[in-house]
């Protein structure tokens, strides 16, 4: 995984990392409105846990951190006990990536998309793998 693209990317967006994580969900729900059903119905929290969770993933990424499978693991598990379907995980993918492409205009390269595409297939395979599941194929 391209590290350094990672946090260049995420680093433009930090600065009001809530503000980006919230035009992510507003993006989910009204492309796939089916899955609102799976949040709560404040979503600020979990605007931060998601904001947090990049925050998190990027930074386990640069220093190589082992316990990040762990983490992934735990975190998939969690959300298949609140009803996420590995079907939802690409769709997440697919919005995430829209939402940074909306937000940061040309400044969000193609390198910038195919190494968080990569990094979001990691952190999907393995958090369905700790939920002992899978992505579709």
């Amino acid at each position: 995984m391209n590290a350094a693209l990672l946090r260049q990317s995420w680093n433009m967006v930090d600065a009001d990392r809530y503000r980006f994580t919230h035009l992510f969900y507003v993006r989910l729900f009204q492309y796939y409105p089916s899955v609102r059903a799976l949040f709560p119905l404040d979503m600020q929290k979990q605007e931060q846990k998601l904001a947090d969770t990049l925050a998190v993933v990027i930074s386990a990424v640069e220093g190589n951190d082992p316990s990040l499978v762990d983490t992934l693991h735990m975190l998939g598990r969690k959300h298949q006990e609140l009803g996420a379907q590995p079907a939802h995980y690409p769709i997440v993918a697919k919005v995430l990536l829209e939402t940074f492409a909306s937000d940061l205009g040309p400044d969000f390269t193609p390198e910038m998309q195919d190494a968080w595409t990569e990094a979001l297939t990691v952190v999907a395979s393995k958090m369905l793998e700790g939920a002992g599941q899978a992505l579709p194929v």
